[in-house]
């Protein structure tokens, strides 16, 4: 990888450096007016809703039980509640949500049942499964929600966090999982679209670099966790979907340089934001959710 298109790294992070995300990278590459919306003029608070409490439920439930698989024992993980669990992380942020929206109840109790229900069906369906996607043998758990720092160039800091990493010692590789829940399978229009692929593919170059690890070593997978199979498939519809996008060098480069030219555009030197007009860039689809369109802070 050439000089002008790898970012400068270096092992002291200082703390007072504003940082950047794979999300804010992705929201500004789907629309730069979104983005300054957002992030520069703060117009847009994240409001949680049923899908991401139900994403952060499953999450903690499911990490809880790979760190038992590792860290225990299979057999004591097959003898977890994982049901309840999930209840209670379920209740946990649901309530977390409705405090920081001053004691609204903003869901029903028929639609929290309705995500658990799911959520339980695809713990059933992970613990038969469990040897397929979570074998035991040559396999170290090296974290879960372990942290990624790097020091990109206008003193801007990229930051992320790794659901799972393991490390398979019989085949000497590294693998970062990012943990997914979806209402069904990824189609290839998703597994293709390279905003989602983006993520892992600069988790793994950044954990070659803060690790010192031979990026050819690292693997990267998205696990997806399905809420809902079609019923009337000829085939036997598996609750999860393992998708590993493609991380070769050519593909690494040019998301890094996407992420520098990102920081080239908004940030100054000092690693301020450049408060410019930034233009409407989205297409239909990304306007179709956007929270500006069709108000005074959009003019589409």
């Amino acid at each position: 990888m050439s000089e002008e298109i790898i970012p400068e790294m270096k092992k002291e992070i200082k703390k007072e450096m504003k940082h950047i995300s794979y999300s804010q990278l992705k929201l500004y590459l789907s629309c730069n007016l979104q983005w300054a919306n957002t992030y520069i003029r703060k117009l847009s608070p994240f409001t949680d809703n049923i899908y991401t409490i139900f994403g952060t439920a499953m999450h903690e439930t499911v990490e809880a039980w790979i760190k038992v698989i590792y860290e225990e024992s299979a057999v004591k993980a097959n003898r977890m509640e994982l049901k309840k669990i999930l209840k209670a992380e379920l209740t946990k942020e649901y309530l977390k949500c409705k405090e920081k929206r001053g004691g609204e109840d903003f869901l029903t109790s028929e639609e929290l049942y309705h995500f658990w229900k799911e959520g339980a069906e695809i713990l059933d369906f992970l613990m038969k499964k469990r040897g397929k996607y979570f074998k035991k043998k040559g396999i170290k758990l090296l974290g879960i929600e372990d942290g990624l720092e790097g020091i990109l160039h206008n003193n801007i800091k990229f930051q992320g966090i790794m659901d799972i990493v393991l490390e398979d010692t019989v085949r000497d590789k590294i693998i970062i999982i990012d943990l997914k829940t979806s209402t069904h399978s990824w189609g290839n229009w998703k597994k293709k679209d390279d905003l989602i692929r983006m993520q892992l593919v600069l988790y793994k170059y950044f954990y070659a670099q803060q690790f010192n690890v031979d990026i050819s070593k690292i693997e990267v997978q998205y696990f997806i966790m399905k809420r809902k199979i079609y019923e009337n498939s000829d085939f036997p519809q598996p609750r999860a979907q393992v998708f590993s996008p493609p991380s070769g060098k050519p593909t690494v480069n040019k998301f890094v340089r996407w992420m520098n030219d990102f920081v080239t555009d908004v940030f100054t030197p000092e690693g301020e934001y450049i408060d410019k007009v930034y233009p409407i860039t989205g297409n239909e689809k990304n306007c179709r959710f956007c929270p500006f369109k069709n108000t005074e802070h959009c003019p589409r």
